[in-house]
């Protein structure tokens, strides 16, 4: 499901039926305020977000330069009528008591993404040096609200919503999301569809070498998905599927190459190790399953390439590297495109079944 903030516009990529908004099944549209969008799994309801107007990043400095300063500020934003940018602004110079956690969670929804960002006040973590000293709302500001740069270790640091985001580099967690250093670990790699054989997804080992990091791990996966598509290439000539569908399959295989090397270039761009890719014997799996299990794969990789749609939206956003943004929205559309291409597969294999 991808929803714009900012329009309201959503759209349903993922779990092959409509959602329902106010109880009207549909797969796209617009959200106003006090609609209600849900599904099987979620239900959310549209809410005004409140925007100050004031948020340039020279005054913004000034402004937060003393606690003195913020708690000013906090009575103008009040007197303005943005009472709930006001409770953060001053909540998120608090002790993180839970008490203090919890509220700041509730408004996180209800206060824009850019106010936050520029006034957030909460640790920077991640950083090379060790325990860095820095304080966010303490360093230099960017033209953007959620990119600053670290005084210690002098990289970019990112504002993120969910550390599993981090891409090894310094980062400052919005206030009243807590923080697990386990998920710094096991966030894993971002990966859309995977090649799955005997229940369990299969990766090509690097030829003397492990993959130590969570992009290290994603170039396999990419790797891997090239032989998935292969493979659902061949299942669907088999079937006598139509050459539209065969060659939006050819195409997100050939995406899935590209994928790759781009993954791998990103990987010598950090002085990372890329090693050859060594065999992968799972490609030559036997094709021969029930439809029935067929669907159930590409249901299940076009779940998993949902995921990677708004994950890599997500870290495109919270990046500073500008090849690594671009990398992320390019992996964002692709992706984008491989959800559809499983809704249209599933659509004509389920055809099948009917038939």
């Amino acid at each position: 499901m991808l929803v714009d903030g900012e329009t309201g516009e959503f759209h349903a990529l993922a779990g092959f039926a409509p959602v329902r908004v106010n109880g009207e099944k549909t797969h796209t549209g617009m959200l106003f305020v006090g609609d209600v969008l849900e599904s099987d799994d979620f239900s959310v309801r549209a809410v005004e977000v409140e925007r100050p107007d004031d948020l340039d990043p020279s005054k913004r400095v000034l402004v937060l330069e003393t606690d003195q300063a913020r708690a000013v500020w906090c009575d103008e934003l009040k007197l303005q009528g943005f009472v709930l940018s006001a409770e953060y602004l001053e909540l998120s110079a608090r002790v993180p008591t839970p008490e203090v956690q919890a509220r700041l969670a509730e408004l996180i929804p209800l206060v824009a993404r850019d106010f936050r960002a520029a006034v957030g006040r909460t640790p920077i973590r991640g950083c090379t040096v060790g325990a860095c000293p820095s304080i966010w709302d303490r360093l230099p500001p960017h033209p953007s609200p959620e990119r600053r740069r670290c005084i210690v270790c002098n990289k970019q640091v990112a504002w993120l919503e969910d550390m599993r985001l981090a891409q090894g580099e310094p980062f400052a967690l919005e206030p009243g999301v807590p923080f697990n250093p386990s998920w710094l670990e096991s966030g894993g790699p971002i990966v859309g569809r995977p090649l799955v054989v005997d229940g369990a997804p299969r990766v090509a080992p690097f030829v003397g070498g492990e993959a130590l990091t969570s992009l290290a791990q994603a170039a396999q996966a990419e790797h891997a998905s090239i032989a998935a598509f292969a493979r659902t290439l061949c299942e669907l000539m088999a079937l006598g599927a139509p050459l539209d569908l065969l060659e939006r399959t050819q195409q997100a295989l050939a995406d899935e190459l590209r994928h790759t090397a781009m993954t791998l270039e990103q990987l010598r761009r950090r002085g990372e190790n890329a090693p050859p890719f060594g065999p992968l014997p799972e490609a030559t799996a036997s094709l021969a399953r029930s439809l029935e299990a067929f669907i159930e794969d590409v249901c299940s990789g076009g779940d998993a390439e949902r995921r990677a749609v708004e994950r890599s939206r997500q870290a495109a956003r919270n990046t500073l590297d500008p090849s690594l943004r671009a990398f992320h929205e390019t992996l964002a559309a692709d992706e984008a495109r491989h959800v559809q291409l499983a809704i249209d597969t599933v659509a004509w294999l389920r055809s099948r079944v009917s038939a």
